[in-house]
């Protein structure tokens, strides 16, 4: 029979190594540093995280993937507008530039 998971002589279980999402920009707003992720759900969609600094700042799910990029550049592209955030480039930018992503 098991232990319950409330036993002492229960051992913790590790805790789970997150995935790293596809990376499809990041950009500086001041001193801050944010990175947009895509993680795949699979059956469940796309999600879209954009995180300042390591932090979540703000998430959401799209049934594709095509309209989570599509939704994270709008976003990105608002802030610019709004000049909210100070040199923003892509990572395709970067390497095109001949710049390197770490």
């Amino acid at each position: 029979m098991r232990e319950p998971f409330y036993s002492p002589k229960q051992t913790p279980k590790l805790p789970r190594e997150p995935k790293p999402g596809e990376l499809p920009f990041e950009f500086n707003r001041g001193e801050y540093r944010y990175r947009v992720e895509l993680r795949d759900h699979g059956q469940w969609g796309m999600d879209a995280q954009f995180f300042c600094d390591g932090h979540l700042h703000m998430s959401r799910m799209f049934p594709t993937r095509d309209l989570a990029v599509l939704w994270a550049t709008h976003e990105r592209d608002e802030m610019l507008e709004r000049r909210l955030i100070t040199g923003a480039r892509s990572i395709a930018e970067n390497l095109i530039a001949g710049g390197h992503h770490q």
